[in-house]
């Protein structure tokens, strides 16, 4: 028996993290219990026996707990302000070295007035930044010391969205994207040192576009872009960091408008076969492709109407059989069976929870 955390988000009222139980041989997923409701839980995950839940609010909170491998309980350990607010996004790096924190701006600009080497006075105009926090993890998994800070904010935009940290598998790249401007920023991990290295910036699309989630290819040099107000997955060559270069983009809807109501939301490949998986919200779809050996473009094989109009986020169970899909406005969890040719099927049960928004397994011992 294992566990399964949903982390809730309203722009409303906080509901806090549901925890549910879950029965790896047959799938079943049963609400046990909501804990922590003054949290907006954006995003949870777990790092050995650490729930780690980003508090998605102007005080810049990232709370820390001690799972129980019996019962699931959560007990808090901290409650860790980032120095930065609206906390979006926690990655941890896959040598469980490091986690960054991810934040949003709130597009506040201040009015300075500074005094110059001739005496005279002036004006300058300070924008609040988006910041991603490094922080060392402890031998437990849970938070250390506060390492380095990224800043993103290029002038493009006062309010900057910096949404997640993706790394490049098997590499020390890492890739992020701007929601409100589309812009992507390219940097390294220096793990030696604990620092942040940037190399390279550029919008994908257009700023009005939303670049939303991006995922890189397991074995090859792609970086794949969804968005949240246009229908295509761009696909770019990211082999020199420093000279990303546009493959082509992918049209999903060739038959269908996408229209204001509809926006893409989860990316992801599956890990052990040569399929991507995009989710749209509004029309309710989750899209399969096959990914080319060679060139890794995109081919459709389905387009799976789902119950849930509003597929917010999703994850693979850990022995990938199933997705697990966090509908957030229908307040209801689905599972989707994984076929052999990477095709989905869903399942007729659903699970009812406030606003579930983010998902995170924990196997238990």
């Amino acid at each position: 028996m294992g566990f399964i955390y949903f982390g809730s988000f309203s722009h409303g009222e906080a509901e806090g993290i549901h925890i549910c139980k879950y029965d790896e041989n047959t799938g079943t997923i049963t609400y046990k219990k909501t804990v922590a409701q003054h949290i907006n839980a954006s995003h949870v995950c777990i790092n050995q026996d650490i729930l780690m839940a980003a508090d998605e609010q102007d005080m810049g909170y990232v709370y820390v707990f001690k799972v129980d491998p019996k019962t699931g309980d959560l007990e808090e350990l901290e409650r860790r302000d980032t120095l930065a607010v609206n906390p979006s996004f926690i990655t941890l790096d896959e040598k469980g070295e490091y986690a960054l924190i991810t934040h949003f701006s709130v597009g506040d600009i201040v009015k300075l007035v500074e005094k110059e080497e001739d005496g005279s006075y002036v004006n300058r105009l300070v924008s609040h930044d988006s910041a991603t926090c490094l922080y060392e993890l402890r031998q437990d998994g849970s938070l250390g010391r506060l390492c380095d800070v990224g800043y993103h904010h290029k002038g493009l935009n006062p309010r900057t969205m910096i949404h997640k940290a993706y790394q490049r598998p098997g590499t020390n790249l890492f890739a992020e994207n701007d929601l409100e401007g589309s812009g992507i920023y390219l940097f390294r991990l220096n793990a030696m040192e604990g620092k942040l290295v940037y190399q390279s910036f550029f919008i994908a699309g257009s700023p009005a576009d939303g670049a939303r989630i991006e995922v890189f290819h397991p074995s090859l040099p792609y970086l794949y872009i969804n968005f949240q107000n246009r229908d295509v997955i761009a696909q770019y060559d990211v082999s020199n960091p420093q000279d990303v270069r546009l493959v082509c983009e992918h049209k999903l809807l060739k038959d269908e408008i996408f229209t204001e109501e509809d926006s893409q939301s989860e990316i992801m490949f599956h890990p052990e076969k040569p399929v991507l998986y995009d989710f749209v919200r509004g029309k309710g779809y989750a899209l399969v492709y096959r990914v080319a050996k060679e060139t890794g473009n995109l081919s459709l094989i389905q387009k799976l109407g789902l119950k849930g109009k509003d597929p917010r986020s999703a994850a693979f169970t850990p022995n990938h059989k199933e997705i697990i899909v966090a509908g957030h406005d229908s307040n209801a969890v689905y599972r989707l069976l994984v076929k052999e040719d990477g095709s989905l099927e869903e399942l007729q049960e659903s699970i009812e929870m406030g606003h579930p928004a983010a998902v995170a397994f924990y196997s238990g011992k």
